[in-house]
């Protein structure tokens, strides 16, 4: 088996800033607490919502982007069962309505779709691919 991370970093190279690297990401990421809090968003997942990513830290998800629907329920319940067990949850991809930022008009909705991706409830928005990887962190 090859080296892990930590091993290759004990020898000399570079130290790797993780943060900044998942800032850069190109596909859209967030990170939330078990409080479904936001504690982190990249970039590319400010852009692909046009959110800024201080108006996303600390807000609640279903505040930050509601569908009271069907979409709304099965996201938060899938969230839930992850919470819940620690295990992954497959949810298929789903529509979920997200309202155009107030600097843009508001009002309407563009689509996004989600999976939780992990333990951590890693959320994936729509975007270029619509598969899932799970990070190792």
């Amino acid at each position: 088996m090859g080296a892990t991370v930590t091993d290759r970093l004990a020898v000399g190279a570079p130290t790797i800033d993780f943060a900044r690297l998942f800032r850069v990401l190109p596909s859209p990421y967030m990170i939330l607490n078990r409080d479904l809090r936001y504690v982190e968003v990249n970039d590319a997942y400010c852009t692909v919502l046009e959110r800024r990513r201080e108006d996303l830290i600390g807000a609640y998800l279903f505040d930050a982007f509601p569908d009271p629907g069907e979409s709304g329920r099965r996201l938060k319940a899938s969230l839930q069962r992850v919470l819940e067990t620690g295990l992954t949850d497959s949810l298929p991809l789903i529509p979920y309505a997200i309202e155009r930022p107030a600097a843009r008009g508001g009002g309407g909705s563009r689509c996004a779709t989600g999976r939780p991706c992990m333990r951590r409830c890693w959320i994936r928005p729509a975007a270029a691919s619509s598969s899932c990887r799970t990070p190792s962190m």
